[in-house]
């Protein structure tokens, strides 16, 4: 616990001297003068009522007259004011707002979590539900696509992490897998019209991406794979009813039927 004499932990004194000689009327919280977290105890000599915009106050003063960790420790317990229970009573003005919002920020600047820290979080949050799943309709702003998608332009992830992403993902399966779309939801798929608008964001957005070796050897790889799992079996050919000609799907609906030279001609 590393405390600084200064003018902040004065008026903190000054607060807690005047609360502990009064009874106060009303709504009230109880304080600790010295914070659990830096050490504090719940005995009786810790302890002092103090209305809630003092004990708001209080909290911001221990930020002011704290260093180091603990000082962090104390940004995030004034951010913890914002989070509201049935026992607390709190209203805030925009002044106060605004210094809790800038002492959580700061608290979480440069901060990283342990792996034993990860670790209880993981296990805290599985079978958790998230709150969207199976909600639909909800689309973001323009404005907030527009900020997300300046933080991810130019972005080139590190071989590290990318690793770190395949292990994650094995022996996990698609949303898909087993499963069929219906008719009605492959009309909408086929219906759907991509915008020139579109076919350019998207086109600019993947352009000057490279990729990394190892992403393209795992390409050349599924690509292997693939080909072999199909080999010696026949494609499917259909008939352009224009000209004639016989051939695969792809290439006929690329340069027969609907763009076929002889149907221009007639």
């Amino acid at each position: 616990m590393q405390f600084i004499e200064n003018k902040y932990r004065k008026w903190y004194n000054n607060i807690i001297s005047h609360a502990k000689t009064r009874i106060t009327a009303g709504y009230s919280e109880r304080h600790h003068i010295v914070p659990k977290s830096l050490g504090g105890s719940n005995d009786v000599s810790n302890l002092v009522r103090l209305t809630a915009r003092e004990h708001f106050i209080c909290h911001l003063l221990l930020t002011k007259f704290t260093i180091g960790y603990d000082k962090k420790l104390m940004n995030f317990a004034l951010g913890k004011f914002i989070q509201n229970s049935p026992l607390q009573q709190r209203t805030f003005n925009s002044w106060e707002y605004s210094k809790i919002r800038e002492s959580i920020s700061k608290a979480r600047t440069g901060h990283k979590h342990s792996d034993e820290t990860k670790k209880k979080m993981s296990e805290k949050r599985k079978g958790c539900i998230p709150w969207n799943k199976g909600v639909t309709g909800l689309t973001h702003s323009k404005e907030s696509n527009k900020k997300r998608s300046a933080t991810l332009t130019g972005r080139i992830r590190s071989d590290e992490f990318c690793q770190k992403v395949s292990e994650g993902k094995k022996g996990h399966t698609a949303g898909m897998t087993g499963k069929r779309h219906t008719e009605e939801t492959k009309k909408k798929m086929s219906s759907r019209v991509v915008t020139i608008e579109q076919r350019n964001q998207i086109s600019k957005s993947k352009t000057g991406v490279p990729f990394s070796d190892q992403h393209l050897e795992n390409l050349s790889n599924i690509n292997r794979l693939n080909g072999a799992k199909r080999k010696g079996i026949p494609k499917p050919k259909t008939t352009c009813p224009h000209c004639g000609k016989e051939g695969g799907n792809s290439l006929m609906t690329r340069y027969h039927f609907n763009n076929c030279k002889t149907k221009e001609i007639k």
